[in-house]
């Protein structure tokens, strides 16, 4: 079964690997990235149903994967997930004030349960 498409932007190793490990057990196709651009150029051969993309005091790559997202003629959901507060980040871009925000350390259920409504929207 097919849960959907995910694709990771998370620039740590390890992370990045555990998550992507834990949601293909649960049934996702996942293509993973460290990089805004390796996402950009995954967003082209993987077409994903939801991006979900980490954002910090280092990773401001989400939300510029975002807004290269939101140009595209039928966009993917875009979940951002931080260890940060959403509120921290609210005012420094559009993106953030409208998304759907995945808190770190994660909860699986609550993951899954996210993932599935934005897979399936529409």
């Amino acid at each position: 079964m097919n849960a959907g498409r995910i694709l990771i932007l998370e620039d740590d190793d390890n992370a990045r690997s555990a998550l992507a490990e834990l949601l293909r057990d649960a049934g996702y196709e996942i293509s993973a990235a460290a990089t805004k651009g390796a996402a950009v150029f995954a967003l082209g051969a993987f077409h994903p149903d939801v991006i979900l993309a980490n954002v910090g005091a280092k990773a401001a790559e989400g939300f510029e994967l975002a807004l290269v997202v939101s140009l595209l003629p039928h966009p993917p959901a875009v979940a951002f997930m931080s260890a940060e507060p959403a509120e921290r980040f609210i005012h420094a871009s559009k993106a953030a004030a409208k998304a759907t925000w995945v808190e770190k350390p994660i909860d699986l259920p609550t993951l899954l349960a996210t993932l599935d409504r934005l897979a399936h929207r529409g």
